[in-house]
Order: C-alpha cells, then sequence, then structure tokens
C-alpha cells in the first residue's frame, strides 16, 4: 500500500515493507544454498578414480587375451627360427673351415655373397704348390666366410704352358664370376712362403 504525502510527513511506515539490507541477507543465503547444492552434484556425478599400486614384473606377459595369445606366439616361431638360421650358418661356417678339393658345382652351387678361392697346384711335392697349400690350409680356418679348395691342374684343364709357367696360381671366384687371380706365386712368395706372408699378399 502506497503512502500518502500526509503519511509520509507523519513519518509513517507501510507494513509490508522490507529493507534493502534484509533482502540482500536473504538473497545471499539463497544463494549460497544453492551453490552448495550444484557442487554436491557434481562432485556425485564425477568418477571416483581409484588409483592402482603398479604391479611388480615378474618376467612373463600378463596379457591373456587373443593379442597376447598371438603375441606369444609370433614370438615363439621367430625364436624357432632364428635358431635354425643359427644352426645353418654354423654348418656352413664348419663347412668353409677346410681346405676342399674343388669341382665346378662348388663355385656354381655357392652362394653369391661367399667367396671361393681355388688354388690350381701342379703337383703336393712341389715346393711353393705345397707351401701355398698348407697356408690356405690354416688360412680357411680364420675366414670363415670364404670358401677354400683345391685341384690339381691336370683335372682343370689348364694348358701345359699355364702348368710350366703359372703355377702355384690362384683364382677367386664370386657369384659365379672370376674377380682376381694370381699366377706364379713362387716368383712372388718364394718356395717357402708362410700363411701370415700369403694373407699379407691377398689382403693388399
Amino acid at each position: 500500500m502506497a503512502l500518502s504525502l500526509d503519511d509520509r510527513l507523519l513519518g509513517e511506515k507501510v507494513h509490508n515493507y522490507c529493507s534493502s539490507s534484509s533482502g540482500s541477507d536473504d538473497e545471499g543465503d539463497s544463494g549460497d544454498e544453492a551453490g552448495d547444492e550444484r557442487e554436491h552434484r557434481v562432485q556425485q556425478q564425477q568418477p571416483q578414480q581409484q588409483l592402482e599400486e603398479p604391479r611388480e614384473w615378474r618376467g612373463a606377459a600378463t596379457n591373456t587375451g587373443p593379442k597376447g595369445v598371438i603375441d606369444d606366439e609370433f614370438l615363439v616361431q621367430y625364436r624357432r627360427q632364428r635358431i635354425e638360421e643359427m644352426r645353418q650358418s654354423l654348418a656352413q661356417r664348419k663347412l668353409l673351415a677346410e681346405l676342399s678339393t674343388w669341382t665346378g658345382a662348388a663355385v656354381d652351387a655357392e652362394s653369391p655373397d661367399v667367396k671361393v678361392l681355388v688354388h690350381i697346384y701342379d703337383s703336393i711335392e712341389e715346393p711353393a704348390c705345397a707351401a701355398v697349400n698348407a697356408a690356405l690350409d690354416e688360412l680357411a680356418g680364420r675366414y670363415l666366410t670364404v670358401k677354400f679348395c683345391r685341384i690339381q691342374a691336370s683335372q682343370a684343364l689348364v694348358s701345359r704352358r699355364f702348368i710350366e709357367r703359372g703355377l702355384p696360381a690362384l683364382v677367386v671366384y664370386k657369384a659365379g664370376e672370376v674377380t682376381s687371380s694370381f699366377v706364379a706365386l713362387g716368383r712372388e712368395l718364394g718356395d717357402q712362403c708362410s700363411t701370415n706372408q700369403l694373407e699379407s699378399f691377398l689382403t693388399e
């Protein structure tokens, strides 16, 4: 109810009048309560995250699902393959670690990555041929990635002139092709060449 001018002059007040200060207090209280309620609802809606202590590694995979099974099978197959490759490599090295008799198939059938060194000699009793033969026998144990072979000149189908002037000789093959050759080694190294002497000559 609005006050008349007379009432205002007399100092009368409206019975339902509320001061601005009391209204602000009530609104503040209700605002705080609403804020607390919203915060409580947000906390209830957020998932509770539980931190797990890291498990100790026990040296074995713990994944037992399909992916874990596939990974385990792959590792087993990979290990078997590597073991077989190592076994074949050791067998190949054992084969190469000796001076063997040369045949044409030894060159053609050999891996393209393997060098084949062939010693052509006249007689094993000839001093220079015997010295080269003994040195190559020892070098075969040092260079396991090189195949060392020997063949007598009469079986190699070389000319008489080559036998008289070119022996002992070394011919190096790789991937079926001649990569280098050394003839008349007796004149180069002498009749009593040592293993180290021949090794230095070939690696120069």
